[in-house]
């Protein structure tokens, strides 16, 4: 343990540790990758009696039903080979068995075990689509074909030995009885002995019939399964059918069900518009045989958006997860929600990414599926996540930060700006101004404040109407001075990227490269390979960098252009966002991979060696040889040596003691010298400031511990001149 962190049991009796506060970060806690991401997509819960597991598309995480903490194990710390997490089941003995896009992950809880192509050739690269973990390392696999591995051989079943077709099996289930039941894309479920199969299907009694959602059976060896048209029950040849039209059943798309010890049939739905139903939201219901009970919204605290993951623990309540990312679990009426994340971030994907130049890493997410769960905007300073909601949502257009760290989102017709924790709206009068509208995806702030942007603006014809042109515009606070082909050299094109440089000369990507001295636009020397996915950066030097075709680069140098071919052969492609880091090597963000180019060699990161994923979307650096990437399944940071989160180390160290009191579970901190801090935060371990810490006097401070679940923190005391004083402790 390093000398900053303190040790603590949460029922420990009063004992003294004597630690040490240090200003800013403390290097040696942190590894050269770091990840944050917050959970969305669940698609897999399974509880046992201490845990609850989720599976997502961010990876898989643990809750601690008795604490609240969490754990996270993804590409960047465990053995598991993908973030994406479609299906998973768990065996008696306790292993994982964990479908992904890369291949099927056994878990034992130290030994991790990869099938992909590489060593199980029958499972051919494509996602999993449920998985059915039986006894003694066996199991089944539901990809293109069905598929049975006994713990050491793989056996297939296709058309030769089975009725199944080619990705028909898509649900597993155990029956009581041990038989194997397929749930299948084409309504059908199969039932296998280990001999024999048999089928049934509601099609053949008159239903509707289409992909099977889930599979459940009650005591009396009856089943229930859902398909998008509703619920069936089928016992002894005949089907009973729910639906929202003919049954008081509050929603018919059901994702998921479990059957309890007495027969009830719990469902989690997702949000549906359809007859009857119009719309119908997600949530939870169950059916006892007679009534229907539903928890949404609407009448509980569950999360919002669609339910797709259940599971019943060992006392038969309901556990449930969705898209948005969340949990819950029902306990004798009550729906009780939790985030799953370890950070301040509201979605996983980033859609926007920035650095400003004192450190703090603005981002927002949602760039996945905006419309159906946007994210927000979010500061974190190294230590806080700040939320900064309000403006940002789906209906983000372009965002850009100014030299105040002040943070701009540009909306169809509209502008805010985030400062100090206020959003206000920007007078944006474009009434008046020869533009249509501004409703395109570019934006840059000079150190003068003035807006960039790129536009289609209109110009009146000889015979009265207007003609649209595409072209950038600056908005200096009062007015708009707008360019395109009409008034300049500029290309009736759209705009493909907006850069400005420190000397505040605005460069452009649009059919070719251009530059604004401020008083006119001009072509400079033109790159080879250049083309409307090329992004620009600058280094301390004032060379210009941009990507080109093949996966290259080039610098300019204010006179001609050095071009650096890639030598890892990617083929065609640009990457499609740039930084220079403080060591002034170039950081290149592409789908595959990222690179690093230091003026001579390269350097490759992607999934082989990294924990990186696919699809870098956003690439930032900041002053202290961080480096920051955007991701669909949350954000990354890098740094040789370990990433800084709080500054430059202070020289310093100031002793401080900490005494428990263990009837009030409280913790006192104490010092002798002169330092007098004049506030105190303690910062939880998804990096929100919680507000348990007051002062006693101008030597003590004293933390309700009470309230404090297990986890990492950090103790933030701040002193008369603003400056912080950093510990950290953990709670167990």
């Amino acid at each position: 343990m390093n000398s900053n962190a303190i040790l603590l049991h949460r029922f420990r009796f009063a004992v003294f540790i004597l630690c040490s506060i240090v200003a800013a970060h403390v290097k040696a806690s942190n590894p050269n990758w770091l990840f944050y991401t917050r959970l969305y997509q669940i698609n897999a819960i399974v509880t046992d009696s201490q845990s609850v597991w989720v599976g997502s598309y961010a990876g898989l995480a643990r809750i601690d039903r008795a604490s609240g903490s969490q754990e996270f194990y993804n590409p960047s710390n465990s053995g598991l080979p993908s973030y994406r997490i479609d299906c998973m089941d768990r065996a008696a003995n306790g292993t994982f068995w964990i479908g992904t896009d890369k291949g099927l992950a056994i878990w034992n809880g130290i030994t991790w075990t990869i099938y992909d192509q590489q060593n199980a050739p029958i499972l051919n690269g494509q996602i999993i689509a449920a998985v059915l973990a039986d006894t003694a390392g066996s199991g089944w696999v539901a990809q293109e074909w069905l598929h049975w591995y006994d713990g050491s051989q793989w056996t297939t079943f296709d058309t030769t030995n089975s009725p199944l077709q080619s990705w028909q099996a898509r649900r597993l289930y155990k029956a009581l009885d041990g038989q194997l039941v397929v749930g299948c894309s084409s309504g059908d479920l199969f039932f296998y002995n280990g001999s024999n199969w048999n089928v049934i299907n509601p099609a053949d009694s008159g239903f509707n019939s289409s992909l099977v959602q889930s599979i459940g059976q009650a005591s009396d060896s009856s089943f229930w399964f859902s398909n998008a048209y509703g619920l069936y029950h089928y016992s002894n040849g005949s089907y009973a059918f729910y639906d929202n039209l003919n049954s008081a059943m509050p929603n018919q798309h059901v994702e998921a069900l479990c059957v309890d010890a007495n027969d009830v049939v719990w469902m989690a739905v997702s949000e549906y518009f359809g007859p009857g139903c119009s719309p119908c939201s997600g949530g939870l219901q169950s059916f006892d045989g007679t009534q229907w009970m539903k928890y949404d919204t609407s009448n509980s605290d569950m999360p919002p958006l669609s339910q797709v993951a259940l599971d019943l623990d060992e006392t038969g309540r309901p556990w449930i997860g969705g898209t948005d990312g969340a949990i819950a679990h029902l306990d004798a009426g009550i729906v009780y929600p939790q985030e799953v994340k370890n950070s301040g971030l509201t979605h996983p994907s980033i859609a926007t990414l920035h650095v400003h130049p004192d450190g703090k890493v603005f981002t927002g997410g949602g760039i996945a599926d905006p419309f159906l769960y946007p994210g927000e905007l979010v500061v974190f300073d190294g230590l806080q996540w700040t939320s900064a909601a309000g403006r940002f949502g789906s209906n983000a257009l372009a965002t850009a930060i100014g030299p105040n760290a002040e943070l701009y989102v540009k909306q169809r017709d509209s502008l805010y700006r985030w400062i100090n924790g206020i959003w206000d709206a920007v007078n944006w009068p474009l009434s008046g101004a020869t533009i249509y509208y501004t409703d395109l995806r570019e934006m840059e702030i000079d150190r003068n404040h003035n807006i960039w942007t790129d536009v289609v603006a209109y110009v009146t014809s000889t015979g009265g109407g207007p003609v649209f042109h595409e072209g950038v515009a600056r908005f200096d606070g009062a007015s708009w001075t707008v360019w395109c082909d009409t008034n300049s050299a500029l290309p009736d094109r759209p705009v493909e990227h907006l850069f400005i440089d420190r000397n505040d000369a605005v460069w452009m990507v649009s059919l070719g490269l251009w530059r604004y001295d401020g008083t006119s636009w001009a072509q400079p020397p033109q790159p080879p390979g250049l083309n409307g996915n090329s992004r620009l950066a600058e280094d301390s030097s004032g060379g210009i960098w941009v990507s080109l075709d093949d996966f290259g680069l080039a610098r300019f140098d204010g006179t001609s252009w050095t071009n650096y071919p890639n030598p890892l052969g990617f083929g065609t492609g640009t990457y499609q966002d740039l930084a220079v880091a403080a060591d002034q090597s170039v950081w290149a963000a592409g789908y595959s991979h990222v690179a690093r180019f230091d003026g001579s060699n390269w350097q490759l990161f992607d999934a082989t060696n990294s924990p990186l994923d696919v699809n870098c979307t956003s690439v930032e650096a900041d002053k202290y040889g961080n480096v920051w990437f955007g991701f669909p399944v949350g954000l990354f940071a890098y740094r040789d040596g370990g990433v800084v989160l709080d500054g430059p180390e202070a020289l310093a160290h100031r002793s401080f003691r900490v005494h428990y009191h263990a009837v009030s579970k409280q913790l006192s901190l104490t010092w002798d010298d002169a330092y007098l801090p004049v506030s105190a935060q303690v910062i939880s371990p998804d990096g929100k400031a919680i507000a348990i810490a007051c002062p006693l006097n101008d030597q003590e401070f004293r933390l309700d511990f009470s309230r404090l679940t297990a986890g990492s923190y950090v103790l933030r005391l701040i002193d008369r001149n603003g400056l912080p004083r950093i510990a950290r402790f953990v709670v167990l």
